[in-house]
């Protein structure tokens, strides 16, 4: 099984290409959903507890040098991780940048549907209370 990986940020070049096995750290090698072919967004694992956190793509394959894909444009902000530590990722319509596919937007769109009306009832509030 093979592997892309660069870090999700704008005009970065840096890519590594490998074995699944020797890119990704021992936690990650055993999450189920990187051994299907895809790309994911990771939010990546402290090593130690002062250590900030980055999100990454990480695109898997299987079959022999399989992982000689162009590097697509990044995965735009906003979005949410949520509970979990890895969104599934898709290919736009272009075929040249990642977009969260529909199951991973879901809780981002649920999340900002919540923040919207929170913040309308918050707005209709402070009215009744300052006309």
């Amino acid at each position: 099984m093979c592997v892309t990986l660069f870090p999700n940020l704008p005009d970065s070049t840096f890519v590594v290409r490998g074995c699944f096995e020797s890119i990704l750290r021992h936690s990650r090698r055993s999450e189920k959903q990187l051994h299907q072919d895809g790309c994911y967004l990771l939010r990546s694992l402290p090593m130690y507890s002062n250590t900030l956190t980055m999100d990454y793509v990480v695109c898997t394959c299987h079959g022999d040098y399989c992982n000689d894909m162009a590097m697509p444009e990044v995965v735009p902000k906003p979005y949410s991780f949520g509970k979990s530590s890895i969104l599934k990722l898709s290919l736009n319509e272009g075929g040249k940048a990642l977009q969260l596919s529909s199951s991973s937007s879901y809780l981002t769109v649920f999340e900002h549907t919540f923040i919207w009306s929170a913040m309308i009832t918050l707005l209709f509030n402070l009215n009744t209370i300052f006309p």
